[in-house]
């Protein structure tokens, strides 16, 4: 499978039944969302790599602030099921197939 980067880990943090959810999240893509699993490749700071499925979820982010932007209400978010904050650090990068990235980087260009 061709991978390409997706993002760099800014922080991680787990969610009870859901797993260890990575930050960023994403702009949902215009035609809408699915959620699906896919295969990823993390790239630890130090070198390391290590193979996993990630879960692609749409969440909705319930904030009462009204100022609050409305894109950043409904967001594509990434969890990692069966991994902890030391298998994915700050700095690590998540490399997916080209496909899921090539939509969810175009959606994020600013």
């Amino acid at each position: 499978m061709a991978y390409a980067e997706i993002l760099t880990v800014e922080r991680v943090f787990p969610v009870d039944g859901i797993g260890l959810t990575v930050v960023p999240d994403f702009l949902v893509p215009e035609g809408g969302w699915k959620n699906d699993v896919h295969s990823i490749r993390i790239v630890k700071p130090n070198g390391e790599q290590l193979e996993a499925n990630a879960n692609f979820t749409l969440w909705h982010f319930n904030v009462l602030n009204p100022a609050f932007p409305k894109d950043r209400r409904w967001r594509v978010v990434i969890s990692l099921i069966g991994l902890s904050q030391q298998d994915v650090p700050p700095g690590s990068k998540i490399f997916g197939d080209t496909a899921t990235t090539g939509l969810l980087k175009s959606e994020n260009a600013q």
